[in-house]
């Protein structure tokens, strides 16, 4: 088989395992029931100029929060999953940005892993930040309404509790502003 064809080959199975298709896949099984979620169908997807979905969820000590208690000041949301390479890669920044912008920035993130790799995952990156967990995967709401198949996936909300940017993926820079300072610093210059 060609380069092409083989990385052609890896998008499609890549694709097929996207939340959204897991999703299609199981709301054809049973079309009223998805981890608990009725009409699947109808939940909308958030994007930019969007208010929040205000989920709840729990802290590695099992005390439950909601995504609202952290507006008044800025909020950077990161999906993110142990098994991924960049969003390990990301913990440096995001606890260096939570130290950094502490009186102007809430970091979150909010995990799709199960409650044992993610609990390993906090303390294996030394996590500092906010890190969360409703138990529901990906198949959960929370990972349907802000869209999150791909990993690291960040939202930035104002303090108003509106969706302000979002993008997929993280690079480690070597030099200078970190990748996702870059991304804030135009919002916490406001603040």
């Amino acid at each position: 088989m060609c380069n092409t064809m083989k990385k052609w080959h890896l998008i499609f199975l890549l694709s097929m395992m996207s939340p959204a298709v897991l999703c299609a896949q199981a709301s054809s099984k049973n079309p009223d029931k998805l981890n608990g979620l009725k009409n699947i169908d109808k939940i909308v997807e958030l994007k930019v100029g969007d208010k929040i979905y205000n989920f709840e969820a729990y802290d590695a000590a099992g005390k439950t929060h909601k995504l609202s208690s952290y507006t008044g000041k800025y909020i950077l949301l990161d999906f993110s999953s142990v098994h991924c390479g960049p969003c390990v890669a990301s913990a440096d920044e995001l606890r260096m940005l939570t130290k950094k912008y502490k009186n102007k920035l809430n970091v979150i993130t909010f995990s799709a892993d199960k409650k044992g790799e993610w609990l390993k995952g906090i303390k294996d990156e030394k996590v500092t930040w906010v890190s969360l967990n409703d138990g529901t995967g990906l198949r959960g709401k929370t990972m349907l309404k802000y869209r999150a198949p791909s990993f690291p996936g960040f939202y930035i909300i104002s303090p108003q509790g509106v969706i302000v940017e979002t993008w997929v993926g993280y690079e480690k820079l070597t030099t200078g502003t970190g990748y996702l300072e870059k991304h804030l610093i135009k919002y916490l210059k406001k603040a």
